[in-house]
């Protein structure tokens, strides 16, 4: 039989916020950074299509993958028939935290990538330190775009993943002459303000920073301080991003069912306590650029959006409905026509040394 004692803990003790799929949108962002514009209804009409023209799923039902929220605008009533152009623009995927570390697995949309070559696009994936902090990933970022060439005709594009879309800004700030090369920059699950669990675990990681295994060297060891929050979102505040890279969002969350197990044991709750709009790592209102057009938000967890970790771990990045893995080929493609779409009417950024 529980003490009273026993109860009056179990009663103090921090709850669960309630997961609420019908809630607006919304940000965080520093004052004085800028607005939001909202694509969601035009992205939802591509990605639905993709969806079905892959057999993924019938109507427009897309609910499953890309959440539709109360304050979604319809789509335009007459869509413009879009269709992949291979020269429109070069890909560059920059991938997240410890990506490494996972081999393959960690290649942000690799099935997508494979597709998107057979079709003519040139993409590749950028090789950064999985472990690293953002100044030392900006760096590599810096030294792969100097082995390509130059070409002022064809609009380049950065698709950062998590701890990527950090990397990415950094590179943008800190290299301001190749950053004129950048035309647009892509947040998937992006940790754009940090993470809580940047804040939480940037101590204990430290203690562990110079361990190293096969595959998966230690790096600089500032993987999880250059995810704290208060770091990412003082420096989105005092550090004004170039003006001549457009910018755009696609977030993250799914409810604690359709979470990764290895996620859900580690920090979900954790995350849950503040937001339970998550996606296992970060929070739905961190993820959005200051000043960027955002696309939607994927109903999935942090991993299956983008990266095939469940063939590397079955169970613990596997769910407990057992849900299929995400569709990354269609939501890449449907990324790319989006952009070709909002890209050909802009002047491609002058080329730098």
């Amino acid at each position: 039989m529980f003490s009273l004692a026993t109860l009056g803990l179990v009663g103090c003790a921090p709850q669960l916020l309630e997961y609420d799929a019908t809630a607006p949108a919304a940000v965080l962002a520093p004052i004085g950074v800028p607005g939001i514009e909202d694509a969601r209804p035009e992205f939802r009409q591509i990605f639905c299509a993709q969806m079905r023209e892959a057999g993924v799923t019938a109507e427009d039902d897309c609910a499953r993958y890309l959440h539709h929220l109360r304050d979604d605008a319809p789509p335009p009533s007459a869509a413009p028939p879009v269709s992949l152009h291979p020269g429109s623009m070069r890909i560059l995927l920059v991938p997240g935290a410890l990506g490494e570390c996972v081999g393959e697995s960690g290649i942000p949309f690799r099935s997508g990538v494979e597709r998107l070559r057979e079709l003519g696009y040139w993409v590749e994936t950028l090789k950064l330190s999985g472990r690293s902090g953002t100044e030392h990933n900006a760096a590599r970022i810096a030294e792969e775009l100097r082995k390509i060439p130059p070409d002022a005709a064809t609009p380049l594009v950065l698709i950062g993943y998590s701890k990527g879309v950090n990397d990415a800004l950094t590179f943008l700030l800190r290299y301001p002459d190749l950053a004129q090369r950048v035309d647009a920059l892509v947040s998937v699950a992006g940790s754009v303000n940090g993470s809580p669990l940047g804040d939480r675990y940037a101590g204990l990681y430290s203690a562990f920073a110079d361990f190293s295994g096969p595959g998966c060297p230690s790096g600089d060891g500032q993987m999880v301080a250059s995810l704290t929050r208060p770091r990412n979102l003082r420096g989105l505040a005092e550090n004004p991003l170039p003006t001549h890279v457009r910018y755009f969002s696609l977030g993250a969350y799914t409810d604690s069912r359709h979470t990764a197990r290895a996620l859900r044991m580690l920090f979900a709750s954790d995350l849950a306590r503040m937001e339970p709009r998550n996606d296992g790592q970060t929070l739905y209102y961190d993820q959005v650029i200051p000043g960027s057009v955002l696309l939607g938000y994927l109903n999935g967890d942090h991993w299956d959006v983008v990266i095939p970790l469940r063939e590397r771990m079955p169970f613990f990045a596997g769910n407990s409905v057992g849900s299929p893995d995400f569709p990354r080929a269609e939501l890449l493609k449907s990324i790319v026509l989006f952009l070709e779409q909002h890209l050909s009417a802009t002047t491609p950024a002058a080329s730098a040394p």
